[in-house]
């Protein structure tokens, strides 16, 4: 249970980003078990934002180390794994999917940050172009 320490739009925040952080935890990996995989078109490429956006609000608001996800697998299948069979049968297949896709969105990540703050080094005036 989420504990009601924090007040005003920082707690909504903070119970938005756990309310994420579930939702991907439940729906998504029921995808991937039922033989779903993070792509770059279609469905795939939803599958692969809703995992991206997940990392990076665990990281950034949860402060969540890098495989935060991935060490959640475990749990998952015990709780769900009575619901949905898939979850036992396909459990190594989704750790090594989350872990791929954590530790290749974290460093597409941490270019990004990169890239952004040299930009914003370079930026005359108050307008960051493009």
């Amino acid at each position: 249970m989420l504990r009601l320490e924090m007040y005003g739009s920082e707690f909504y925040h903070h119970n938005a980003c756990c309310l994420l952080a579930a939702k991907t935890i439940s729906g998504r990996w029921v995808i991937l078990a039922l033989g779903g995989c993070p792509g770059n078109e279609g469905r795939e490429y939803v599958l692969r934002r809703i995992l991206c956006r997940a990392v990076r609000y665990g990281s950034e608001v949860l402060k969540a180390q890098e495989g935060f996800f991935n060490g959640l697998v475990n749990v998952v299948v015990k709780v769900m794994g009575g619901v949905f069979p898939e979850l036992k049968q396909n459990e190594e297949r989704i750790r090594d999917i989350i872990a791929e896709e954590e530790t290749s969105f974290g460093k597409t990540l941490l270019k990004g940050i990169e890239k952004f703050k040299k930009a914003a080094q370079d930026v005359q005036g108050k307008i960051l172009s493009g």
